[in-house]
């Protein structure tokens, strides 16, 4: 549990700062497929704030269902929403709501790490980490390097 959280803590501290050498210039340029820079931080802080939210509901009592359309909700509400905004806006609400997501797993209870979040589902406290983890080392991060290195 511990473990897995300092991997978080380095995979969005390195994540960050990938970002914060790219060319401020191009923040708002489609590089990626159909997104920005600006677009990738909208939606890892929309899965930030989706996550933080489920985590809270999990640790006060309950398993959640999962929504359909899951995905499309999350990135409507956080990526075209913020289309408009800065990137000043759209990098500091990442930093708060990445780092809420940070304080919220390290305050759950040791013995919930293991437990079921979603109702059938199987996905668990762990399975939740590690797919955020993946989503800085795996994914995003990667994808943003390829762009810096041309």
């Amino acid at each position: 549990m511990k473990n897995l959280i300092k991997i978080f803590k380095k995979a969005r501290k390195d994540f960050i700062e990938t970002i914060d050498s790219f060319p401020k210039p191009r923040v708002e340029e489609v590089l990626f497929g159909e997104w920005s820079l600006k677009n990738i931080l909208s939606h890892l802080g929309g899965w930030a704030k989706y996550q933080t939210d489920v985590l809270r509901l999990f640790r006060e009592g309950g398993k959640i269902d999962v929504q359909k359309n899951l995905k499309h909700s999350v990135n409507e509400d956080f990526v075209f929403r913020r289309e408009k905004w800065s990137w000043g806006r759209v990098y500091q609400e990442f930093l708060k709501l990445s780092g809420d997501l940070i304080e919220e797993y390290e305050g759950l209870p040791k013995e919930l790490w293991k437990n079921e979040i979603y109702n059938g589902e199987g996905t668990t406290v762990e399975d939740f980490i590690k797919i955020e983890i993946n989503h800085y080392n795996k994914t995003h991060g990667p994808q943003i390097s390829r762009v810096l290195e041309k």
